[in-house]
């Protein structure tokens, strides 16, 4: 029989984020389920006064914070499971290469026939890479993300500075107006062949073409992930309240500051990549404080429980936003896509996150994990783990 640590402890703190992750995550992929964002310049198509702030505010404090989120979690979560199984005399190799192939798979079938923005092949190919990883120190862990993400994220805006200094912004600019309109037509009037051709071109456009650079923003993000799961810095105690305290001290001004650059200089590529490279992350660890620190205070913790529920069965949630949002958006659903503003489909955005919420509550009164994380771990382990709670 295969190794199934189903019976886990979990830490609070850690489903807390995820959930919030999943939040943060989705108000910025609505975006790209209505707009052709790989083609057109998002700021762009805030026409109203209130899509521009709404645009402006999801730019600050949501672009490329919640994605690291994630990231660094499931480098977290990588280690708890070693843990784990170490704990219960299993083979940690065997399960995990089997576990990252099931995730390719899911996340391959999502990029097909869901949606183009997919995640999840870029997880499991480089979960494959962190297992060569998972045994080195949590310093040497350290060390190695902060020099393989800045080293080639500074250089690459050192290549971008010339450029946006030097050069007219229409001469560099990556956007292609007549692209945008033919792809807005395929979406909102194409077939579903169609619409699926023009998935794969955009999720090659977007992951496959650009899997270095992915290595260089996500890879040390889990990295930097399993360093935090070997200092148990998201278990609650006192040298980790003072940790978290001194991280929410450096990294909200600094972070900030980093966000709003493109707005007090002008904006450009290689103010926005220092803006989403660097801001972004920066304000992920603002979060991770914030959240840790507040999360299991007395009645917080109860608001909080909310957002647990959500990250509990993450896989699962995930994927419903992708099924839901592209239903609505594309052709073979209600065909909304280039007919919405952004403050309406933000407002989308926090109604289906609400929804999941309800939902996720009511599911884990009855079961112990979502429907796709019973399946990931169905064929992870080889066999059927009880899913209904006992005595329910």
């Amino acid at each position: 029989m295969k190794e199934n640590p189903l019976q886990e402890d979990r830490i609070f703190s850690i489903d807390v984020l995820r959930g919030i992750a999943l939040l943060g995550i989705l108000f910025v992929n609505i975006f790209s389920f209505h707009t052709p964002y790989l083609y057109g310049d998002l700021s762009t198509f805030a026409k109203s006064p209130l899509d521009r702030w709404v645009f402006t505010m999801i730019d600050l404090f949501v672009q490329a914070s919640f994605y690291p989120l994630f990231a660094m979690l499931f480098g977290y979560s990588f280690l708890l499971l070693k843990e784990k199984l170490d704990e219960k005399g299993g083979r940690f190799y065997t399960v995990t290469v089997r576990r990252m192939l099931i995730l390719l798979i899911i996340g391959l079938i999502h990029a097909t026939v869901v949606w183009a923005g997919d995640i999840l092949v870029t997880y499991a190919v480089f979960g494959f890479l962190l297992i060569m990883f998972i045994n080195l120190s949590a310093k040497v862990l350290t060390t190695i993300s902060i020099l393989l993400y800045t080293i080639p994220n500074l250089w690459l805006f050192y290549q971008m500075l010339p450029l946006a200094t030097f050069i007219s912004k229409n001469h560099i600019s990556v956007y292609d107006e007549s692209k945008a309109a033919e792809v807005t037509a395929v979406y909102q009037h194409g077939s579903f062949l169609e619409v699926t051709v023009q998935r794969l071109q955009d999720w090659y456009l977007e992951t496959g073409s650009a899997f270095i650079m992915l290595m260089f923003m996500v890879f040390p993000l889990f990295l930097f992930g399993v360093s935090l799961a070997k200092t148990k810095r998201l278990v609650r105690n006192k040298k980790n309240d003072r940790f978290w305290s001194w991280v929410l001290i450096i990294t909200l001004p600094t972070g900030l500051l980093l966000k709003l650059i493109p707005y007090i200089f002008e904006k450009n590529i290689a103010t926005e990549h220092i803006q989403n490279v660097f801001g972004g992350s920066i304000l992920t660890l603002t979060y991770i404080s914030i959240i840790y620190l507040l999360c299991y205070k007395g009645k917080l913790a109860d608001f909080f429980g909310m957002f647990r529920d959500v990250g509990k069965i993450s896989l699962t949630n995930y994927l419903f936003q992708s099924i839901l949002c592209s239903f609505i958006f594309y052709s073979y659903g209600l065909g909304l896509y280039g007919q919405i503003s952004y403050t309406e489909s933000t407002l989308l955005a926090g109604t289906i996150y609400l929804l999941q919420m309800v939902i996720s509550r009511k599911w884990l009164n009855h079961y112990q994990m979502g429907p796709m994380e019973w399946i990931w771990r169905r064929f992870t382990y080889g066999n059927f783990s009880q899913i209904k709670k006992k005595g329910v």
